[in-house]
């Protein structure tokens, strides 16, 4: 889910609520808009930080759920205070840690650009941290689902669309980074007969998709149909 709204707003300039520009405040209620069906104002302060400051007052915490920042997942939403990164207040998405005390942001209006960037922020000055309920509902083992796709448990194509639902996608990136990663956590086997009934496409595609995987899994192909 927050990877297709990352896909959706990158690059583009947002404006939700028609004042003061693409602001970073307008970011976050994209998300609202499109998955809550509601505007959370930063009232009755003027600035991102008031998200956190009224968090008892402003509707927040119908729709997201507050955590430590050293529990956040992908999507959540992270609030500035004043401080030398945000001298009045910011609010991003988080991504992902980079393991050098910052971590990767999806966020808008930062060092004035009016649209949609992805950049390295500090941890320094975070006052609040908020999982939306959507995640928070679906933090299945992301890991285990894709380890039991690559494993041929959930089809293929629209089978596994439909069995995966709103998980789609973010299954399928792990199970790309599963195969791009590592061997060990795989079976080769069963990754060679997925390529055979086509799961894995052909050429470039499978290459792809396979990533530093693709010659023990191509040699095991070839050793299965006698090659």
């Amino acid at each position: 889910m927050f990877n297709e709204f990352k896909n959706k707003y990158l690059g583009k300039s947002v404006d939700i609520d028609g004042s003061y520009g693409s602001q970073c405040v307008d970011l976050f209620n994209a998300w609202n808009r499109d998955y809550n069906g509601v505007y959370i104002s930063c009232s009755p302060d003027i600035f991102a930080k008031g998200l956190a400051e009224y968090k008892n007052r402003n509707g927040i915490l119908n729709y997201f759920k507050e955590t430590a920042v050293n529990n956040m997942i992908t999507g959540t939403v992270v609030i500035y205070g004043k401080c030398k990164f945000a001298p009045v207040g910011h609010v991003c998405f988080f991504i992902k840690d980079n393991g050098d005390g910052t971590y990767q942001a999806l966020q808008q209006n930062y060092n004035n650009k009016q649209y949609v960037t992805v950049d390295n922020n500090p941890y320094d000055g975070i006052i609040g941290a908020f999982i939306p309920n959507q995640l928070v509902k679906n933090s299945v083992n992301i890991e285990e689902i894709a380890k039991a796709v690559i494993r041929g448990e959930y089809g293929n194509g629209d089978e596994r669309k439909q069995k995966l639902g709103n998980l789609y996608s973010e299954v399928q990136a792990k199970v790309n980074e599963i195969l791009g990663n590592t061997s060990n956590s795989v079976n080769i086997d069963e990754l060679a007969k997925a390529v055979i009934r086509g799961d894995y496409g052909n050429g470039e595609e499978r290459k792809q998709k396979l990533g530093n995987l693709y010659s023990e899994v191509q040699a095991k192909v070839n050793e299965m149909l006698g090659v």
